[in-house]
């Protein structure tokens, strides 16, 4: 009952808010779509900061169905609402299938490699040790084909890789592993921001 509500709460804000740009027309507002997608950001932010896992879910269900997020950015959303609920069997589930989502933008692609990022640590944790290496390598290589990605995923990417090619007595590339995490890490800490791989 409690979904169903914050279902037809969040329809509302969303009716309200795409009726009161219509009436303000795209001059008074700016140009519509960045107006709509600030209003996305804040009611997505408002959804996540929900007091309890389950409106976070239900507002993602909602997010996704009013069309404000895509299929791919709600499943990785609900991955870290398992992940903070310490449910790693959905986590896994929603990381793959967020994974198994087509890309849509450079926003999906984003998700899709933080996503990856999530899933290899996972399979860590799981003792899984050749998964991790596999995803992470291939994530890696197609991040680095799209130029799209950061620091931060490539960071944590790295260490994943290092911390499987250790479990599985690779020493020496696991060394090398942890150097590139260490250094990407430095790098996100210093420019704070997404960059771009050449």
């Amino acid at each position: 009952m409690k979904r169903i509500g914050v279902c037809l709460a969040l329809a509302t804000i969303l009716m309200a808010t795409a009726c009161k740009h219509d009436r303000q027309g795209e001059a008074a507002v700016g140009t519509t779509r960045n107006h709509v997608e600030t209003h996305s950001v804040k009611l997505l932010n408002q959804v996540m900061d929900s007091p309890t896992a389950e409106l976070r879910l239900a507002g993602i269900d909602s997010l996704e169905t009013a069309g404000v997020i895509t299929s791919l950015r709600a499943d990785y959303l609900r991955g870290d609402v398992y992940y903070k609920l310490d449910q790693p069997r959905f986590e896994e589930y929603y990381y793959k299938r967020a994974l198994e989502r087509k890309v849509t933008s450079d926003d999906d692609l984003y998700f899709r490699f933080t996503a990856a990022a999530a899933l290899a640590s996972v399979y860590m944790m799981k003792s899984d040790y050749e998964a991790a290496l596999r995803l992470g390598l291939s994530i890696i290589d197609e991040m680095k084909q799209t130029h799209q990605g950061s620091d931060n995923v490539m960071a944590k990417l790295y260490n994943s890789i290092g911390s499987a090619q250790i479990s599985l007595g690779r020493e020496d590339e696991a060394d090398e592993s942890f150097e590139r995490a260490y250094d990407y890490g430095q790098r996100q800490t210093s420019m704070l921001g997404i960059r771009v791989y050449r």
